[in-house]
């Protein structure tokens, strides 16, 4: 919580500190007595989907008060939380991050999006509810030298997990939720610079009630109503950007093992975008544009550019990457123009196919040789893996009218498929079980019919949790099944 002072010294101290920035925002094609604050809260493993199902009387209470858009073609771009966080928050991919930072380095010198909007003049918050899953201390202690925001939540996540030995299990302390203490603080700070005239930019992360529960939203559900509803009725929603997102849907679990359903809600995470009705009335074109690309396919890298939009900065809007969602995106727009990897990419119909064919054995095969690559040079301590079952295998392909020829009326398709089709390339949608651990992954997996070859085409993704490979780098954890 915030140290009580007196609201007429803390407007005085906060808006000389930003009285000389607004000049920059003159020439924008946003005015900027129209510049809207930014909350921005996301939900880890949370599909698009389960967000309607757990957050119903929040969207419910939401859609009476303000226009929500709520993108049903928005898709992943990376395997888990932090390579989705990245386009998100940066504008690039985690390979091109990559190219100048890695968790050897202190993450300040990354450009963060929340430090356009400091130079326009903005406070800035950043929070995250968990201490050991934070997304830039989970590979290293590290994290930030510096604060990287005005207010920064996690010396008080860290002093309340370590000094009052809060239980992970229950998600209290003492007698409290955490997320009520999270969004408690969340919400002082944007009542207190409300209040003070001051536009800000606020991002918290919620992943302790969501990460590992198909349900556990649901607990969060109320809190996060009442706590938005007390702000609407303070006015001070009437200039906020309200952003309801996930990073990716559930990647473990019997239901992620469905693996056409449970795969689609891993690769259409939530993205809500709430605004205030006065705005939209204000940018009918907006308006309209943000009609239509609902229904587009989007990714994280459109999100950046609407938030450089309204950020007022030239600076990264020279990223090459994304659309704002401001402006109209194309209805024929495929995965590769959006920046999403095929692996990830929901678009596209899918056929069942044969698992007994020998191009699917030979797949399989060549999917578990690539998961055994990554523990190579340590197979000291992580064990040879093996292929167990083939769990599922899928086409996947944009060219449904070539694929029926071999698919329709038939489950599966016919094994001519892999000969006759008229095709550089077939794309396969595999998932297996490995011994002697009993893992399971999926990946999508690309045949190439002239040169009959098998390459790997997307990240792999470990659909069931087993015991925590301890004996290795953590960010290998998932391939390792550690020797005795």
């Amino acid at each position: 919580m915030f140290v009580e002072i007196s609201q007429k010294r803390f407007e005085q101290h906060v808006k000389n500190e930003y009285k000389d920035k607004e000049k920059q925002n003159e020439n924008h094609k946003i005015r900027p007595q129209d510049r809207l604050n930014i909350l921005m809260i996301g939900f880890d493993s949370t599909s698009r989907m389960n967000g309607k199902r757990h957050l119903t009387s929040t969207f419910n209470y939401l859609r009476e008060h303000m226009k929500v858009y709520e993108m049903f073609g928005y898709n992943k771009v990376g395997e888990n939380t932090f390579p989705n966080l990245i386009p998100l928050l940066v504008g690039i991919s985690r390979k091109e991050l990559n190219k100048f930072w890695d968790w050897s380095k202190y993450a300040d010198l990354v450009d963060f999006i929340w430090k356009e909007f400091h130079k326009a003049g903005y406070a800035t918050f950043y929070g995250e509810d968990s201490d050991y899953m934070a997304n830039f201390n989970m590979y290293s202690e590290l994290g930030f030298k510096d604060p990287p925001a005005r207010h920064y939540f996690r010396h008080n996540i860290r002093s309340i997990h370590h000094t009052y030995n809060v239980s992970r299990s229950q998600l209290c302390y003492g007698p409290e939720p955490m997320y009520t203490i999270v969004f408690d603080h969340l919400k002082d700070f944007a009542l207190k610079y409300n209040a003070a005239g001051i536009p800000y930019f606020a991002h918290l992360m919620m992943t302790e009630v969501s990460h590992s529960s198909f349900n556990g939203l649901s607990r969060a559900n109320p809190v996060l109503r009442s706590m938005l509803k007390e702000l609407n009725e303070a006015s001070a929603l009437d200039n906020t950007l309200v952003m309801l997102l996930g990073d990716h849907g559930l990647r473990f679990g019997p239901y992620r093992r469905t693996w056409i359903y449970g795969r689609l809600e891993d690769c259409l995470p939530l993205m809500t975008l709430i605004f205030p009705k006065k705005f939209i009335k204000t940018y009918p074109i907006y308006a309209n544009n943000m009609e239509d690309n609902q229904w587009r396919l989007t990714s994280n890298y459109d999100v950046y550019k609407l938030m450089c939009d309204l950020s007022f900065s030239k600076d990264c809007q020279k990223k090459q990457k994304g659309i704002s969602l401001f402006n109209p995106i194309p209805r024929n727009r495929t995965c590769a123009d959006a920046n999403i990897p095929a692996g990830f990419c929901a678009c596209g119909s899918i056929y069942l196919l044969d698992e007994t064919s020998s191009h699917v054995g030979v797949a399989a095969q060549s999917f578990v040789n690539k998961i055994n690559s990554f523990t190579e040079a340590h197979r000291a301590v992580c064990g040879q893996l093996s292929l167990k079952h083939i769990l599922s295998v899928y086409i996947q392909s944009s060219d449904s009218a070539n694929i029926k020829t071999f698919c329709d009326g038939q489950s599966p398709c016919s094994n001519k498929i892999w000969s006759q089709l008229k095709s550089s390339h077939i794309d396969i949608i595999i998932a297996v079980q490995v011994s002697p651990n009993d893992a399971m992954y999926q990946t999508l997996v690309r045949y190439h019919t002239s040169f009959e070859t098998y390459e790997i085409m997307a990240e792999i993704s470990k659909t069931n949790l087993h015991k925590k490979a301890d004996c290795i780098d953590s960010q290998l954890v998932p391939y390792c099944d550690c020797q005795p």
